[in-house]
């Protein structure tokens, strides 16, 4: 038997529901009665006055690592950083390096010629240096810088010797007389007939004395 494509269906009609408006009416009211008494026990529990048509800020969580929180407000404090120790505030005593005696001039043994830092001058003919690199003469003499060798050095020379003039020798007789004129002085200035004899004899005593 073939199906039958036309089939009938039934519809039964749906009641719409009854609604009962009293008693959704007192559901209302007795939610509403709730909700204000709960909000007034809120606002009488809490510290901070606030109106009852306001709802109650969010307390302000004030960051770890700066400001605070006052009052529900944020505090903001400085953010320039504050002043360190400086590096500065020091000195150091001077060294008195340089050239002491220059070139052609006169030096005695031992005397400095260069206070240096390093090596920039080495120690030449009759010079030393020390163990902070001073230059130094080790004789009498004048002073040369030289380059030897590709290298700087620095020298001492005796120092050629000066013939005097009449008027210098004249001046050193005077001023460094012999010991028998000296003698012979003195014994004139006491006033004594002094004989040569004698005078040898105070000579003698000089030269001893």
């Amino acid at each position: 038997m073939a199906p039958n494509m036309y089939q009938t269906y039934q519809v039964a009609a749906v009641e719409e529901p009854t609604v009962n408006r009293e008693a959704l009416l007192q559901a209302v009211i007795a939610g509403g009665a709730t909700f204000l008494a709960t909000l007034c026990l809120t606002v009488v529990g809490s510290s901070a006055a606030q109106s009852l048509f306001v709802a109650p800020a969010a307390p302000v969580m004030a960051p770890a690592y700066y400001g605070q929180a006052v009052n529900g407000l944020h505090v903001m404090e400085a953010h320039k950083k504050g002043a360190g120790s400086t590096k500065n505030g020091r000195d150091s005593n001077s060294k008195r390096r340089g050239v002491k005696v220059y070139g052609d001039q006169p030096v005695k043994a031992g005397g400095i010629i260069v206070r240096q830092v390093g090596s920039t001058w080495h120690p030449g003919t009759n010079a030393g240096m020390g163990k902070d690199y001073t230059v130094f003469a080790k004789e009498d003499g004048l002073v040369k810088f030289e380059t030897q060798r590709g290298r700087k050095v620095i020298s001492v020379y005796p120092a050629p010797e000066k013939e005097l003039t009449a008027h210098q020798k004249r001046r050193q007789q005077i001023q460094w007389p012999p010991r028998k004129s000296a003698a012979l002085a003195m014994a004139t200035v006491a006033g004594n007939n002094v004989a040569v004899d004698e005078v040898e004899e105070v000579e003698d005593e000089v030269e001893n004395n």
